[in-house]
């Protein structure tokens, strides 16, 4: 049974830069001031710690810390949860041929589920902290933190800084994987393609389009599906 259990550990960058210089990151130091790595994660666990926790817009989605593991100079680990709730539904049970139904979860209940969190500052990098996210199969809690901890950053140091989450990838481990291993394909999901992406294959050496496959995922809130049915 645990041979089917899809458990990912996705790694991502933490930067800030200031508006409209698209590609200049600061420094953490310009960011946080005389604030140590370990009073920054501090701070942010008090708006996420077991009795608060951070809701989306839309409060159909919710994010909080469960368990606090471990906190030192430069690294933090902890479980967290991120739940979701809809309409109401009925949790039911098979018992003797029967259906029992044993409880209602209505839309001020979530169904969460717990996540590996952990977030370092590497001594050899100032300008970037890197945050781990676990996942199973294609569900995880990337973009609920992302949300609380933009808001922790916008609420408590500065509103002229963007704070950007990118994926962290290393090009070579990929490559030796697919020369030397049994990895024969990778998949990547972006959220946004570049605008120059049609050109983007034709760049380098390799200009054979039939080695790539590119997959475009779009997922659409309620009725909003309508605008670009056409187009697709």
């Amino acid at each position: 049974m645990a041979n089917n259990i899809s458990i990912n550990l996705n790694c991502y960058t933490i930067s800030f830069r200031e508006k409209n210089k698209k590609d200049e990151f600061v420094s953490l130091e310009k960011v946080f001031g005389p604030k140590s790595f370990k009073e920054i994660i501090e701070a942010f666990i008090k708006k996420l710690d077991a009795s608060k926790y951070y809701l989306n817009d839309a409060e159909d989605r919710i994010f909080y810390l469960e368990e606090h593991i471990s906190l030192t100079e430069n690294i933090f680990s902890g479980i967290v949860r991120k739940g979701y709730s809809g309409r109401e539904t009925y949790i039911d049970e098979l018992s003797n041929n029967k259906v029992k139904t044993l409880t209602t979860i209505t839309k001020d209940k979530f169904n969460t589920t717990p996540f590996y969190l952990l977030i370092s500052l590497p001594k050899e990098n100032k300008n970037k902290m890197v945050f781990f996210a676990q996942s199973y199969k294609q569900f995880g809690f990337k973009e609920l933190f992302e949300e609380s901890f933009k808001k922790f950053i916008k609420d408590s140091f500065s509103n002229e800084l963007i704070c950007e989450i990118g994926t962290l990838s290393v090009a070579s481990l990929f490559e030796k994987y697919i020369k030397d291993g049994t990895v024969k394909k990778l998949r990547f999901k972006k959220h946004v393609l570049p605008k120059n992406f049609e050109n983007i294959l034709g760049e380098g050496d390799i200009k054979d389009e039939k080695l790539y496959e590119v997959e475009l995922s779009i997922k659409a809130k309620e009725k909003g599906f309508i605008g670009i049915k056409k187009d697709i």
